[in-house]
Order: structure tokens, then C-alpha cells, then sequence
């Protein structure tokens, strides 16, 4: 089982898929000047850095129609077309996220199992298209109810 989770399936995709609604934080570690098209921006130590990875994720240019789930944009084949430094889920370059294979492999198998469990049923509560005002720094839906019937039964 641990070499099926660990390939590249749709789980993966579906993953990758979510990841894209997520904002990134961190702190500077030391004070710094960045020269910006001839501005410069002073960042002291302890500030705050916020990327807005979500808005980073929606923009027309990078991810065509940003509001459609769609797994086929992170398949082998389309991988290609992903802009470097544009799905930022793990953050990237030389400081991205150590955890990131094991944090996917955790992700692909909780999920693996909840699918092998139970079948995922909307309920009648939840609105349709489903509203995500909730919040403007992270995607979150208003009034979503699911429920988990058994494969059991």
C-alpha cells in the first residue's frame, strides 16, 4: 500500500488541487532593504511577511479558470505548464517545506482511508454553489454539511 500512496495518483492531484486556496506566513529573521522597481522597502526583524498565496493561486494568467477544480492542471503531462514559483502549497526555492513529502504522504492516506470507509453525501443544509465569503485571507466556505455514510451498509 505504501508504494501505491506514495506514486503520483489522483489523490495527489486532488491534493494539489486544495492546496490552492491556502496564504503563507513568515517571519524576518534579520532586518533587510529590498530594492523593488526603484523603491526601496525596509522589513525589520520580527516583522510579519504575509504571501497572499491564495490570490498568487487565482490569478488568470497562472492557473486558468482559478475557480474550477480541476485535477487535471497537476497531472505528469500538464506539470510543464505550472509558471515556476506560482503553486506555492509548500512554498519553493531553496527554503520550501521539509515536511512536504511526509506532510503529503499523512494527507494521501488519511484521505485513501476515509474513501475506503465512507461514501462523502452532501446534505441538504449545505447552499449550492456552496458560498466562500467567509473570509478574505483564507478560502473558507459558509454552511457546508457532509455526510459520511458508511461503504457498510
Amino acid at each position: 500500500m505504501f508504494e501505491l500512496i506514495g506514486k503520483n495518483n489522483y489523490n495527489s492531484f486532488y491534493l494539489f488541487t486544495l492546496f490552492l486556496i491556502y496564504y503563507f506566513h513568515r517571519q524576518c529573521s534579520e532586518d533587510i532593504t529590498l530594492n523593488y522597481e526603484g523603491k526601496s522597502i525596509e522589513m525589520k526583524k520580527g516583522n510579519g511577511v504575509l504571501l497572499p498565496i491564495y490570490s498568487i493561486h487565482h490569478m488568470e494568467e497562472y492557473f486558468p479558470e482559478p475557480e474550477v477544480f480541476k485535477l487535471e492542471r497537476f497531472l505528469p503531462e500538464n506539470r510543464d505548464q505550472v509558471v515556476p514559483y506560482t503553486f506555492l502549497a509548500f512554498v519553493d526555492g531553496p527554503r520550501n517545506c521539509v515536511g512536504k513529502r511526509f506532510a503529503l504522504m499523512e494527507a494521501k492516506l488519511a484521505l485513501s482511508n476515509l474513501l475506503m470507509e465512507f461514501d462523502f453525501v452532501r446534505s441538504p443544509n449545505t447552499t449550492v454553489p456552496v458560498d466562500l465569503s467567509g473570509s478574505r485571507i483564507m478560502l473558507q466556505p459558509k454552511d457546508v454539511t457532509i455526510r459520511l455514510q458508511s461503504r457498510q451498509s
